[in-house]
């Protein structure tokens, strides 16, 4: 219950959220959230409409795998050959449809070891190397010896909530399970299975999730690097993936799944979208982790442990991110991915504040945007770019030693 409002909130199933996002400027924003509406067309238009008004060109969209999001991919007629939808507000405009990455990798992750991959030629792709290669690094004559340091039987065995981590599913899905993989077969310390197919797999894996996961223009090894640093490489990386998940089927299944479906449309939706911006925008890179959710999971992450918060918690937890708390350490404190280094949003933070001196100009608030951080009533208030950006002008409220006191504890 809000009980400033003297209102019952819920009960609710779900909450809607869009956020948007620079893809080469750093800013994030929620713009939107309503309690058990699924995502339509409609609602989708009017928000590209309404940031195209404001000055803002969209140019994709990310979600992850759920029945309503698939429902709109089909809805909006995307798909492999066609990754992208008309612009509603420009002629010859595209709006590229991807699906979260770190949610694909863990899919892929939860069919690998639940389940066995049957590739086009009829080889299978299984776990049976991973197994053998856990049962060799904790044999007592071999125990100081661990070539597969990420591995471990909890990371083989995940289980419950615990398949949400991203983390365990890139452990077990890299380059150092599949070098430890190779070393283990060549020396015949696997026995009789197929161990260079799922070495070979692994590979191919940990090198497109490094392509769609960039945070710089030059990575910590050439892998990482942003898209369109290394085209032609990590276009044939991308094809390869693409061959290989279009031409496999999931063990008792005939179709392909869902996960499949997802990373045939994020690799061709890559590829078409850097050809579009280059073209119009003449770009010469993409970093490729402003294609994923993060952002929303970081309303997930402020909860910590709780993460299906009441309605109520919801709305606190969203005016919090709009008023930047935790928004700086939010994606290293129990969650699932490394913080983006290059996205550092202008936030008001109490390091921030810190060095605000006498000598440097007063920071202004106006008075629409005081009266929003003060209440509650003002989150879904519409707040004029020209009013927020006048300096010392009639309305405006100039920050003293006091109010800087103020304004440094609602930061937090």
């Amino acid at each position: 219950m809000d009980l400033k409002k003297q209102q019952i909130i819920g009960p609710h199933n779900k909450v809607q959220v869009m956020f948007a996002r620079g893809l080469f400027d750093n800013w994030k924003l929620p713009i939107y959230f309503d309690f058990d509406q699924d995502m339509t067309i409609n609602i989708l238009h009017e928000a590209i409409s309404k940031l195209y008004e404001c000055g803002f060109i969209v140019v994709a969209m990310v979600s992850d795998l759920g029945s309503t999001n698939r429902k709109l991919q089909k809805q909006l007629e995307v798909c492999p050959s066609n990754p992208s939808f008309p612009y509603p507000s420009i002629p010859d405009g595209k709006v590229f449809v991807f699906c979260d990455v770190p949610h694909l990798i863990k899919l892929v992750r939860n069919h690998f070891i639940d389940q066995d991959f049957i590739l086009a030629d009829g080889r299978y792709i299984d776990k049976t190397p991973l197994e053998k290669l856990v049962e060799l690094q904790t044999q007592n004559h071999l125990k100081g010896l661990k070539t597969g340091w990420k591995l471990n039987s909890s990371i083989l065995q995940v289980k419950g909530n615990e398949r949400q981590c991203v983390k365990s599913a890139t452990k077990l899905l890299s380059r150092n399970v599949a070098q430890a993989i190779l070393w283990a077969g060549d020396s015949n310390l696997l026995g009789n299975c197929e161990y260079k197919l799922t070495a070979s797999f692994i590979n191919l894996i940990n090198s497109w999730f490094d392509i769609l996961n960039s945070s710089m223009k030059y990575g910590h090894h050439p892998g990482s690097n942003a898209y369109g640093v290394d085209l032609d490489v990590q276009n044939k990386i991308l094809n390869d993936v693409s061959n290989i998940i279009e031409g496999m089927v999931v063990k008792s299944h005939n179709t392909l799944q869902p996960f499949q479906h997802g990373i045939l449309l994020t690799n061709a939706s890559i590829q078409g979208i850097f050809s579009y911006l280059k073209q119009n925008f003449n770009i010469s890179y993409l970093i490729t982790k402003r294609f994923n959710q993060d952002i929303l999971e970081t309303l997930r992450g402020m909860g910590c442990n709780f993460d299906n918060p009441i309605p109520l918690e919801f709305i606190y937890r969203l005016r919090k991110y709009i008023l930047c708390k935790h928004s700086s350490t939010v994606f290293t404190l129990h969650t699932n991915c490394k913080e983006d280094t290059t996205n550092k949003e202008n936030i008001v933070t109490p390091s921030s504040l810190s060095t605000i001196t006498t000598d440097e100009p007063e920071i202004v608030l106006t008075q629409c945007i005081f009266d929003a951080i003060i209440d509650d009533t003002s989150l879904n208030a519409e707040l004029e770019l020209e009013e927020s950006i006048k300096v010392q002008k009639e309305g405006c409220l100039s920050i003293g030693r006091i109010s800087k006191a103020g304004l440094i504890y609602l930061a937090g």
